[in-house]
C-alpha cells in the first residue's frame, strides 16, 4: 500500500478520522509512522501551550475566531482548513487546543493560526506565568538604585540625590502566615549639598541616611540608622504592614497581579542571561500610584522578573524632579546563610526604644514634674523638629531642638540653688538628692528624642497647667498606637488616628 499523504496524516493527528487508525500501513511503515508521531508531538505542544494561556483568554478567544472566519486559505486545501476550524472551534470552546503537523501548506497555516493567537494572548500569558513563578517564591534578594534628577526649564539635568537599597526576604512557614516573614533591607542615601540650600561643599556627595533593618519572623525587629548614631526594636512585622512605598510592596504587587503588560520590548541579555521584556501599567494602584509604567525584564526559563525600572516625575514652578527607580541582581528560591536575619544590637550606638515598663514611665513624669515645679510651671524649651530640617549630618542640632538630659540637670540644679563649682555637701541636701533621682528620667528622655521620626517634645508651647496640649509623645508597644504625655503629664496609650488630630506636625516613619 502506498504511504499516506501529509494531509491525510494530518488529518489523523487532528483526530478528525477514524478509519485511517486501523489501516495495517501505519503499523508496518516507519517513514509513516515517524511523521505521524512528529504531528501529534506538535499537537502536544500546541495543546499545552494553550493550557498556560487559557486561563481569561475569552477576548482572545474571540479575536482567534474572527481571525479564522477571515482567513483566505488556498484551494487546495479548503476541506483540510474548513475541518481544522470547526476542531478548533469546538476545542477553544472547551478551553483546549490541539493541532497537527502537516505538509508544507499546511503548516504554514497553523503556524500563522499559533501567531495570530499568540499576539493576542502572550501579554496576558507571559503575566499569568510571571505571577505564577512569583507566587510561587520562598525567598528573593534585589538591589536598588534610585535618582533623583532635577531638570531645570532652562538647565541641563543634574542628580541632585542618590541611593542604594539592598533587600533579601524569606518566606514564613505555614505556622506563621501571619507575619511578613524573614527581612533585612540596608538603604544609603547621598545628597549634593547645594540642591538643599547648604553653602558649603556645595559639590561634594554626602551620605545623609545609612539605615538597616532587620526583621526576623515573629520576632521584635532591630532597625539601626547609623548616620544618626542610634538603634531601637520594634514589634515583629505583620504579613500586611509594609508602606505601602515599600520597594517590597511593589514587588508585592506585582506578585499580586495588580498590573497588566500594555507592551513588549522584545529581548536583551541581563546578567549573561537572555530575558524578555515588558511594559506593565499598574494605572491608579497602589503602590505604583503616581509612577510611570514599570519596565519589567523576565527570564523566560523561569518566567521570574530579573530587572525592574520605573519612574516618578513631580512638576515644580522651578522645573522638574525626575525618581529614577531601578531594581537590578533580583535573585529567586536562593538559601541564605544562617546569620542572615539576626537581630544583634551595635554596642557603640544608643538605644533610643522607648520604654514600656510603668517603673520607666514614671521616672519620665517624676523628672519633668520636678523640672516644672522648679521653674514654676515651665518645661525645658525644647522644642524636636521634622528630621528633614538636618540635611547635613556633619552640623551641630540647635541645643533648643535636642533633649540633653546633663545640659537639663545642670538647669534644674541651678535653678535649685545648686550652681558653682561642686560642693560636696550638697548630697546631704534633700532637694538636691530629689534632683539626682531624676535623672533615670532625663536619661529616657535624651534616649528616647534622638529618634525625632518616632518621638517629640513641644517645651516651647506646653506648660503644666495645659491639660489637653501634647507635651511629649513616642511610639507605644502595640503597633501603630502612639504614647503621648499632655501638659499636666497624664498619659495615655492612643491609635494613629487619634494621634494625628493631636500631633498634626508628627513625621510618621
Amino acid at each position: 500500500m502506498a504511504c499516506f499523504t501529509q494531509e491525510q496524516l494530518a488529518t489523523l493527528a487532528l483526530g478528525l478520522t477514524d478509519g485511517l487508525k486501523q489501516s495495517a500501513h501505519i503499523a508496518q511503515c516507519d517513514a509513516c509512522r515517524a511523521t505521524l508521531a512528529d504531528m501529534l508531538g506538535l499537537a502536544d505542544q500546541l495543546s499545552t501551550a494553550h493550557m498556560v494561556l487559557s486561563d481569561n483568554h475569552a477576548a482572545s478567544r474571540a479575536q482567534l475566531m474572527a481571525s479564522l472566519s477571515n482567513f483566505k486559505v488556498p484551494v487546495h486545501s479548503t476541506s483540510i482548513w474548513n475541518q481544522l476550524a470547526s476542531t478548533l472551534t469546538a476545542m477553544l470552546t472547551r478551553h483546549r487546543f490541539a493541532a497537527g503537523g502537516f505538509g508544507l501548506s499546511t503548516v504554514a497555516g497553523a503556524l500563522l493560526l499559533l501567531a495570530i493567537f499568540s499576539n493576542s494572548a502572550t501579554r496576558l500569558a507571559a503575566m499569568d506565568r510571571m505571577l505564577t513563578a512569583v507566587r510561587k517564591v520562598t525567598s528573593y534578594s534585589f538591589n536598588e538604585v534610585d535618582h533623583m534628577v532635577f531638570l531645570a526649564s532652562n538647565g541641563k539635568p543634574q542628580t541632585i540625590r542618590r541611593e542604594t537599597y539592598s533587600a533579601c526576604w524569606r518566606a514564613p512557614d505555614e505556622a506563621n502566615r501571619e507575619w511578613l516573614g524573614d527581612l533585612h533591607a540596608e538603604v544609603k542615601s547621598w545628597h549634593r549639598p547645594s540642591a538643599y540650600g547648604e553653602a558649603s561643599n556645595s559639590d561634594v556627595e554626602r551620605l545623609a541616611l545609612h539605615l538597616a533593618e532587620t526583621y526576623p519572623t515573629g520576632k521584635p525587629s532591630l532597625i539601626v540608622v547609623y548616620t544618626e548614631s542610634y538603634y531601637f526594636w520594634t514589634d515583629p512585622m505583620p504579613a500586611g504592614d509594609l508602606p505601602v512605598d515599600n520597594t517590597i510592596a511593589k514587588l508585592r504587587a506585582v506578585q499580586q497581579g495588580q498590573g497588566k503588560i500594555v507592551r513588549e520590548l522584545g529581548t536583551k541579555h541581563v546578567d549573561g542571561r537572555e530575558a524578555r521584556g515588558y511594559i506593565l501599567s499598574f494605572d491608579e494602584a497602589v503602590p505604583f500610584r503616581g509612577d510611570g509604567p514599570v519596565e519589567v525584564w523576565v527570564d523566560p526559563q523561569t518566567d521570574l522578573p530579573m530587572e525592574l525600572s520605573y519612574n516618578r516625575t513631580d512638576e515644580k514652578q522651578e522645573g522638574k524632579y525626575i525618581d529614577e527607580h531601578c531594581l537590578t541582581d533580583i535573585r529567586w528560591n536562593i538559601d541564605f546563610p544562617p546569620d542572615q536575619f539576626a537581630t544583634i544590637a551595635p554596642a557603640d550606638l544608643v538605644n533610643t526604644t522607648p520604654p514600656n515598663d510603668k517603673k520607666d514611665i514614671a521616672q519620665i513624669i517624676a523628672a519633668l514634674k520636678l523640672y516644672a515645679d522648679l521653674s514654676g510651671g515651665h518645661y525645658p524649651p525644647i522644642r524636636t523638629l521634622d528630621p528633614a530640617t538636618k540635611t547635613d549630618p556633619t552640623v551641630e542640632v540647635d541645643p533648643h531642638t535636642r533633649f540633653d538630659g546633663k545640659l537639663i540637670l545642670d538647669e534644674m540644679r541651678n535653678l535649685a540653688g545648686f550652681s558653682g563649682p561642686p560642693n560636696p555637701t550638697w548630697s546631704q541636701d534633700p532637694k538636691y538628692q530629689q534632683i539626682e533621682a531624676v535623672i533615670p528620667g532625663l536619661d529616657w528622655l535624651s534616649r528616647i528624642l534622638l529618634n525625632r521620626v518616632r518621638a517629640g517634645f513641644f517645651g516651647t508651647e506646653v506648660q503644666s497647667q495645659d491639660r489637653d496640649k501634647v507635651l511629649f509623645w513616642c511610639t507605644a508597644a502595640e503597633r501603630g498606637h502612639w504614647r503621648i504625655f499632655y501638659g499636666d503629664l497624664q498619659t495615655e496609650v492612643v491609635p494613629e488616628s487619634k494621634f494625628k488630630q493631636l500631633v498634626p506636625t508628627a513625621v510618621f516613619p
